[in-house]
C-alpha cells in the first residue's frame, strides 16, 4: 500500500499544475483548514470532495470489552466527513456508462460492451427499485 501524501508533497503538486509558489500552495492549504475549522458547525462542503458534519450523538448503554460489563455512554458531539458522489466514484472507479444510465427508463436494456444494461421494475416486497442489472448477452 502507498504511503499517503504528506502536506509538503500536496502544495508541491499544488504548485507546478498552478504555477504558483510552494510558499503560496502552503498558505492557500492553510487557509482552507482554517476555513473549515471556523465553518464546521454550519457544514463545511469542499466540492468534489465532501463535507464536515457536526453530528449530536445520544447518550446510550456500552459494554466493557476487558470485563463485558455494562455501562452508560455519554451525548457527545462529534466531527464526521461525508465523502462526495463524485469523490466515491472517481475513487472506486464506478462505470460512467451506469453511472449515466441512472434516472432515465430502459425499456428492453441497452446493449453494453457484450452486457445489456436493465432496469429492475418496483419491487413492492423491497419497497423500492432493485436498481441496475448487467447480464451477459451470450
Amino acid at each position: 500500500m502507498a504511503k499517503a501524501l504528506t502536506k509538503s508533497q500536496i502544495a508541491a503538486e499544488i504548485a507546478t499544475k498552478n504555477n504558483l509558489s510552494k510558499k503560496q500552495a502552503v498558505e492557500i492549504l492553510e487557509s482552507i483548514a482554517q476555513l473549515a475549522y471556523k465553518n464546521a458547525k454550519n457544514t463545511f462542503t469542499l466540492p468534489g470532495l465532501g463535507k464536515l458534519v457536526l453530528v449530536n450523538r445520544k447518550a446510550r448503554m456500552g459494554r466493557n470489552p476487558a470485563t463485558g460489563a455494562a455501562i452508560q455512554i455519554k451525548a457527545k458531539r462529534v466531527v464526521k466527513f461525508r465523502v462526495a458522489k463524485a469523490a466515491k466514484d472517481a475513487i472506486l472507479g464506478t462505470s460512467k456508462f451506469v453511472s449515466n444510465l441512472q434516472g432515465h427508463s430502459v425499456d428492453s436494456g441497452a446493449l453494453f460492451a457484450g452486457f445489456v444494461v436493465s432496469f429492475n421494475a418496483f419491487d413492492p416486497a423491497r419497497r423500492g427499485c432493485n436498481g441496475w442489472n448487467l447480464t451477459n448477452r451470450l
